[in-house]
């Protein structure tokens, strides 16, 4: 099916959403996206409110400064233990002055051993967010049409799907402001499609881009024949969550994973299209 441009230099396939007096355009993606798309990806992890970065950051900040406190506590409070206990044994049982400055080496060693392995995961966590969006970016987002199975449209202006698997942008005028994928099969089930990649540009979150850009994967997923669709994150993405679950998108699994030692969620969505 091939999307020839109108006079205005959108699609006649292309929808359109009035986000807060914005004219939104969603079209399949063309070569010259391709910039804008990663730039987009990398932007909308670490930039805004509802970002992977601001998310992780908050939330572990927080995290850690508490447990900084309580080995400082526990530090100053073993501290005066042993000066009290020192000053009694000695006076009283006669006890080696050496034994107790031993110990206190050993609690305060551990402590630092422990606050160290801390900032440690800190910034291991960052360093493996980091290389897994790198990765997306090289093997994914790079290879766009290879990846997401398009194909090239009559007159070479673009892109279009090609069966249930496809991507779309969510344009403002040229600028590129949104983005979505769908692949398929998921999970070797070829009536099941992947949403991937749905990301906002973080000044235009909060006006309806995510959603539709939403609407127009399901509604081609129908159109293919899929039977569902699943899709993946992590509870970093709280946004993103409650926008699946206000969506109509039905929690599959929750299951408990460890960055370097911190806790966290990864969370599958399923939408039944029949």
């Amino acid at each position: 099916m091939a999307y020839p441009r109108s006079q205005n230099g959108t699609s006649p396939d292309s929808k359109h959403v009035d986000a807060k007096s914005t004219s939104i355009i969603i079209r399949p993606y063309r070569p010259e996206d391709s910039h804008d798309i990663q730039r987009l990806f990398l932007e909308g992890l670490q930039q805004g409110a509802g970002s992977l970065h601001a998310t992780v950051n908050a939330r572990y900040s927080l995290y850690f400064r508490r447990t900084y406190f309580g080995f400082a506590t526990g530090i100053a409070g073993l501290s005066i233990a042993i000066i009290e206990a020192s000053r009694n044994a000695i006076s009283t049982i006669g006890v080696n002055p050496r034994w107790l400055l031993w110990g206190s080496s050993v609690l305060s060693l551990g402590s630092l051993l422990a606050t160290g392995v801390l900032a440690y995961s800190w910034r291991k966590l960052f360093l493996l967010v980091a290389e897994r969006t790198q990765e997306i970016v090289e093997k994914d987002l790079a290879d766009i049409v290879s990846i997401y199975k398009l194909r090239e449209v009559e007159g070479g202006e673009g892109y279009e799907p090609t069966g249930p698997c496809g991507f779309w942008v969510a344009l403002d005028g040229d600028q590129v402001i949104g983005e979505i994928g769908l692949k398929s099969p998921c999970k070797g089930d070829e009536t099941v499609g992947e949403v991937c990649r749905l990301n906002v540009d973080p000044r235009y979150r909060q006006r309806g881009v995510g959603k539709i850009l939403m609407e127009t994967v399901i509604a081609h997923a129908r159109t293919s024949g899929l039977k569902a669709l699943w899709l993946s994150t992590s509870e970093f993405h709280t946004a993103a969550v409650r926008m699946y679950q206000k969506s109509g998108w039905k929690l599959e699994l929750t299951k408990n994973v460890w960055f370097v030692g911190i806790p966290s969620k990864v969370v599958n969505f399923r939408m039944e299209l029949e």
